[in-house]
């Protein structure tokens, strides 16, 4: 389990998307709820961001 570990942490995707959890979560005083509702709307913004930019739109 601990080389598993080790080998996920040099990844930098992994590493970049933990730290900003953390911030994320300092910055909202550890409140898992507001975490969740921020962590929730940037990913629905990321999400129509991506959509927009392949031009699929979901409309026939």
């Amino acid at each position: 389990m601990k080389e598993l570990i080790e080998r996920q942490l040099y990844k930098p995707s992994l590493v970049m998307a933990m730290l900003t959890l953390m911030q994320l979560m300092v910055s909202l005083d550890f409140n898992m709820g507001q975490v969740t509702l921020v962590a929730l709307a940037k990913g629905m913004r990321s999400a129509r961001h991506i959509v927009s930019r392949t031009g699929c739109c979901g409309t026939v």
